[in-house]
């Protein structure tokens, strides 16, 4: 129990999913099922969602939000078959499991961009949906793939769909395979065969069309429609750190259900021939807190205290005691990390016998922020001790003694700063880190931390003979190319300025030679042109050498580039040295 919500699993057999129960002050008599959007606009829109579930379970409304299945903490993958079977499935689940814990008669569906039309489709098999609440509607399967770029790369066969079916498609670095791209082709609003809800309240996107569609095709089918325009789906859609929480819409849509309530005075009853739901109530074991995924491999929550929430995954069979990895959360991303990597790191990495916890840290995930209320802090000042926490619960739970802590950019950093300070961290995995030594006011942009190889690439620029001819020849005047190419040196300069003077109390070489020899684990891991590996190449040469002989140091560069691994080649790439690195130096313990 993380504040007023409760964590569990719910749904039947494999296809079982993780969701958050947060239950109401007193008997309302409608409650509320959250439907996300998928692949990238899911981890977007997590803050979002977890706010809108909180507001309005303090508002009366019980509220269940969950990942479908093969998505977020839910068992299942992309490449599973049936895709949008199981995803509308998932739903369905959901409302049967939120009337048995709450006892409400009447559900609203909330469903968000593609989770918008699964909504409206799965609300046609159920008579106890009273109305639908459309976030930025795709209207059809067509255009969200479309959207995506997904549909023009169906048949590619380059990098991003290395090793997959012919046919498959790469979705922001999430797959779409060729039956799952079908299923949603074929996805369309227009076609609806009854009406789903009786009343309906869209809220467009304000940069993607579908809400006009979406609402003709609704009222099509005899439902009443309302359309409110206003801000904030855009700004809740960004990168997770930029993402903004749009308070506007969701005190919109709780008055929406406010009124809704009123109107439906009776829980709806069955109709003579009721509408096939695809889920029956008894057919669904009841909702536990463990995920079994395979027959020696289950996944918990993992709560400590009342302010840090994660999920453990472990091995029950018999095995080699091995470390436990703490995977620190990647930028604003929730636990489970860009592409839900993470999770295929927790899962491969369980079969093998080491435990993995996916950590939110204060502020991001499911963790409540600290006394500050800060949320969203990809680079926190709490960071290590949260690690710490997360440690000491582990050690106590699992009588595990040695722990691995490990991450994406800001997660490498938060991993990078615990093996330093932190007594009993074996070893640390470094996926990407972008800085070794963040503080307050640094920029959150990768491009802004590209000084060193911009800086490189000018000073070859300047010793080229070519370069001062054509100056000398007055070809390059001082116009406004110029002034901006001046502009970007003085804010390199600057940059590497601040960079520097760090050097004398923060030196990374320094602090990773000692941790290897404290006998720490160490591995590095950069996509090709990462500004962390032109930091270490440019400010410390010597100490790559010095780290190079050491034992437990491993320094990889995978060639296929990209910051959050959005090819299927690097993803498999950076799980296959990861687990190299544990084995290797792991494997015996």
């Amino acid at each position: 129990m993380i504040g007023a919500a409760e964590p569990l699993y719910f749904g039947p057999g494999e296809a079982r999913c993780f969701g958050w129960y947060h239950a109401a002050a007193g008997q309302g008599a409608v409650g509320l099922v959250v439907c996300p959007p998928l692949f990238h606009e899911m981890i977007a829109a997590h803050r979002s969602l977890q706010h809108l579930a909180r507001s309005a379970a303090q508002s009366g409304f019980p509220t269940l939000r969950f990942d479908y299945h093969g998505t977020g903490d839910s068992a299942g993958s992309d490449l599973d078959p049936h895709r949008l079977d199981a995803w509308l499935a998932s739903i369905h689940a959901a409302c049967d499991t939120l009337r048995r814990r709450s006892g409400v008669g009447a559900l609203v569906l909330v469903g968000v961009r593609l989770g918008a039309a699964f909504a409206a489709v799965a609300a046609q098999r159920r008579y106890d949906v009273a109305g639908l609440v459309l976030w930025a509607p795709v209207a059809s399967g067509r255009s969200f793939l479309r959207e995506t770029g997904a549909l023009a790369r169906l048949t590619a066969h380059d990098d991003m769909l290395a090793g997959l079916p012919e046919g498959a498609a790469s979705a922001s670095g999430f797959v779409v395979a060729p039956e799952t791209a079908q299923q949603l082709t074929a996805l369309d609003l227009s076609q609806l065969e009854r009406r789903p809800a009786r009343r309906a309240l869209i809220v467009p996107h304000e940069d993607a069309p579908g809400a006009e569609a979406t609402a003709g095709a609704l009222h099509a089918r005899g439902a009443e429609v309302e359309t409110r325009a206003l801000p904030g789906l855009s700004a809740m859609l960004r990168l997770p750190h930029e993402a903004t929480v749009p308070t506007t819409i969701i005190d919109a849509t709780i008055g929406w259900v406010r009124k809704l309530e009123v109107s439906t005075a009776t829980p709806p009853t069955p109709p003579p021939h009721p509408r096939p739901v695809q889920l029956l109530r008894d057919e669904c074991p009841q909702d536990d807190e463990r995920l079994r995924l395979a027959d020696d491999i289950e996944e918990r929550p993992f709560a400590i205290g009342d302010r840090l929430f994660g999920i453990l995954t472990v091995s029950t069979a018999p095995a080699p005691t091995r470390p436990a990895v703490i995977l620190a959360n990647a930028g604003a991303a929730y636990r489970v990390g860009v592409n839900r990597l993470y999770v295929t790191f927790a899962r491969s990495w369980a079969a093998l016998g080491f435990s993995v916890l996916r950590l939110d840290l204060g502020g991001l995930g499911d963790s409540a922020p600290t006394a500050s209320g800060h949320e969203n802090e990809p680079y926190s000042a709490w960071a290590v001790s949260d690690v710490e926490l997360a440690a000491n619960a582990l050690r106590a739970q699992l009588c595990v003694q040695a722990i691995v802590v490990g991450g994406i950019c800001s997660g490498a950093h938060a991993a990078f700063h615990a093996a330093r300070t932190l007594p009993g961290i074996a070893g640390v995995l470094m996926l990407n880190p972008v800085v070794f030594y963040w503080q307050p006011g640094d920029s959150l942009e990768l491009g802004d931390w590209r000084i060193y190889s911009e800086l490189r690439d000018y000073r070859r620029r300047l010793g080229r003979w070519d370069t001062w001819r054509r100056l000398l020849r007055g070809d390059l005047r001082a116009g406004p190319s110029a002034r901006a190419l001046g502009a970007r040196v003085g804010q390199l300069l600057r940059s590497l300025n601040t960079a520097l003077l760090g050097q004398g109390t923060h030196d990374a070489g320094r602090d990773l030679l000692r941790m290897c020899g404290d006998g720490k684990g160490i591995l590095l891991l950069f996509s090709n042109g990462e500004p962390g590996l032109d930091f270490l190449r440019y400010n410390h040469p010597g100490d790559l050498r010095r780290l190079a002989k050491c034992p437990g140091f491993r320094l990889e560069v995978i060639g296929t580039p990209g910051h959050n691994y959005p090819s299927v080649r690097a993803q498999h790439d950076v799980l296959e040295r990861a687990t190299e690195h544990l084995l290797e130096w792991y494997g015996a313990a």
